[in-house]
């Protein structure tokens, strides 16, 4: 995996890795990216591919409420 210089193959590759670990076929990655205050995700593999660069902000559903960075204001 260190060998991988593009950042969607490397998630999607730890994803697959995790999913392999706890015996599922379906995953996904958000991050937010500098400047920016809204989660996007973007890597997924199984039943969530449709649904590359969806956006979400923090505090708002699952992904959301698992985030809370201090720097942002709500």
């Amino acid at each position: 995996m260190i060998n991988r210089l593009d950042l969607n193959e490397l998630l999607e590759a730890i994803i697959e890795r995790a999913g392999l670990l706890i015996g599922v076929p379906n995953g996904f990655i958000y991050l937010l990216e500098p400047g920016e205050t809204e989660l996007k995700k973007k890597v997924d593999i199984g039943i969530h591919r449709k649904h590359v660069d969806f956006q979400i902000k923090p505090g708002e559903g699952i992904v959301g409420g698992v985030f809370r960075p201090a720097n942002l204001s709500w």
